[in-house]
């Protein structure tokens, strides 16, 4: 039985027979306007689609129609998908960004690890904001930070 990749670019929708990887090795799976990813079963991250901004972490800007691992790490455990760019946890709670942060004048063409504390649960990207939960200890509550608009 033959799967089916669903890749969105620039509002074209196309369907290409899957490559390498059959639809039992993703663990997790993450789309965004015109770029996905997906994290494999064994930690590693692949990514593909719209890369006009590096937000693939490839270190380059060519658009990928297929998955291409992202480094060599195998253990990332979430990712959230930006317009622009792309945040995602290590399984240490650490966290790392890449691609265009406009509203903080930065751009990462690899993945950047964005802050030295790790113990982040949680990450979220929509449009140009950034949203980040950091976990804390403060009245059994975790403290959130948001920067972007």
């Amino acid at each position: 039985m033959a799967s089916w990749v669903l890749v969105i670019i620039r509002a074209t929708i196309l369907l290409s027979p899957p490559t390498s990887a059959p639809v039992e090795e993703w663990s997790k799976v993450f789309a965004g306007g015109q770029y996905t990813a997906g994290i494999k079963n064994d930690g590693t991250l692949w990514m593909w689609g719209r890369n006009g901004d590096g937000q693939l972490g490839l270190g380059d800007l060519t658009d990928r129609l297929s998955p291409v691992q992202v480094g060599s790490a195998s253990n990332w455990s979430e990712v959230a998908l930006g317009e622009q760019h792309t945040l995602a946890l290590r399984a240490n709670g650490s966290l790392w960004a890449w691609g265009a942060t406009d509203r903080l004048g930065l751009w990462f063409p690899t993945p950047t690890q964005l802050s030295t504390e790790s113990n982040w649960v949680e990450v979220a990207a929509g449009g140009r904001a950034r949203l980040l939960s950091e976990a804390m200890e403060h009245f059994g509550r975790g403290a959130t930070t948001y920067w972007g608009s």
